[in-house]
């Protein structure tokens, strides 16, 4: 699999995470319209991996990590929960089973996207989303309190 679509795209992969024969790729900020930064592949041919679908994530051209990219990528159920750069919005959630062709950016009452001083990683186990962030290395989580949320 080649994500090149033009003939200055030279971004490369930053982050993986595979589920089953399922891979999400996060990779460095494109600069194209063409370009995508995060994409769905099946891997389950061993010799030729097939795109599914991806998405444009529109993260910024400047960053406190070095090159804007996605950092992290961890996918629950149909949720995938993409760290990446973006000060404004470093956690961004999107429903990867939405549809056949595209990645569904997750609205909910409260927020759409998050953003957390300097993510770096993610992790997540029983419901929670564990977030390292900060300068000093902190560690904080994400939940879903929906009864917090406004109608």
């Amino acid at each position: 699999f080649s994500a090149t679509n033009t003939t200055n795209d030279t971004e490369g992969a930053m982050s993986l995470y595979l589920i089953g024969n399922t891979l999400y790729m996060g990779r460095e900020r494109v600069s194209n319209l063409l370009e995508r930064d995060f994409y769905v592949l099946n891997v389950g041919s061993s010799t030729k991996p097939q795109y599914v679908k991806s998405r444009r994530l529109g993260i910024p051209t400047t960053s406190l990590h070095g090159t804007p990219r996605v950092l992290d990528v961890v996918v629950q159920g149909n949720r995938a929960f993409v760290g990446t750069t973006d000060p404004t919005r470093s956690l961004q959630i999107y429903d990867v089973s939405a549809d056949d062709t595209t990645l569904v950016p997750v609205f909910g009452g409260c927020v759409t996207t998050l953003a957390i001083p300097r993510l770096t990683k993610l992790a997540y186990r029983n419901n929670i989303l564990y977030t390292l962030f900060g300068l000093t290395a902190e560690v904080g989580t994400v939940t879903d309190n929906t009864t917090l949320c406004p109608a």
